[in-house]
Order: structure tokens, then C-alpha cells, then sequence
């Protein structure tokens, strides 16, 4: 082989929706995406629930004192939705800081739920 010879090479370009395009590929496109968005709901919910996680003790501590903020130690998912009830009933309202950090935990529950169906969906006709 020459050195001066150089191989170029030049990838195909498909247009959307042009004949070349496979059904195989819209099929794992939509797959990532189902994928993509669990993963970025699981990370979101996540984060979310240790920021309410000690939320929950720091208002438990704030209302009960000591013996509060323990058992919500203990207790997690049991004390924040019980404290959420509390400011909801409290408030009068469930648009408070609280109660809508745990609405958008379920939302994130949701959307990887929806995430996992679609990816699973995809993954089944491909076989």
C-alpha cells in the first residue's frame, strides 16, 4: 500500500422517512426512549427522595421534637406520607412545598413505569 494513498470514507446519508429507513430502527429508537426515560426519571427520583427523606425528619423534629423526628428515622415511607397529610390538613392546601415534593415522586414513578413499558413493548416485536 502507498502512503500517499489515502482511504476516504464517506457514510450514506438517509433521509426520515426515505425508502431506506427500517422498521428495525424505529423500533430501538423508540426503545432508547423508553429507556432514556426511565433512567432520567429513576435519577430524578432519586435525589428526591433523600431530599424528602430528611425533610420529613426535619419537620418531624420541628412538630414532635426528639421521639418524632426518630420514629420518621425508622419509619420513612409511612412518616412522609403521614406528614404530608398533616401540612396538607394544616395548610388547608396541598400546593405547599412538602406535599408537592411528594407529588413529584409519584410523577417519577409514573414516568418510569411508562419508560419500562415502552422499552419492553419495542423490546417484544423485535423478536
Amino acid at each position: 500500500m502507498d502512503i500517499d494513498e489515502e482511504k476516504v470514507f464517506i457514510p450514506e446519508v438517509i433521509e426520515a422517512g426515505a425508502q431506506g429507513e427500517d422498521r428495525e430502527g424505529a423500533q430501538t429508537d423508540k426503545a432508547k426512549i423508553g429507556c432514556a426515560l426511565a433512567g432520567v426519571s429513576y435519577f430524578v427520583m432519586t435525589v428526591l427522595g433523600v431530599i424528602i427523606y430528611i425533610w420529613s425528619i426535619v419537620i418531624a423534629y420541628d412538630s414532635m421534637g426528639f421521639l418524632g423526628a426518630i420514629l420518621t428515622l425508622i419509619f420513612p415511607v409511612f412518616s412522609q406520607v403521614f406528614w404530608g397529610f398533616v401540612l396538607w390538613a394544616e395548610k388547608g392546601t396541598i400546593v405547599t412545598p412538602y406535599c408537592l415534593a411528594l407529588l413529584g415522586y409519584l410523577f417519577c414513578v409514573l414516568l418510569i413505569r411508562i419508560g419500562l413499558l415502552i422499552f419492553q413493548a419495542n423490546l417484544q416485536r423485535q423478536r
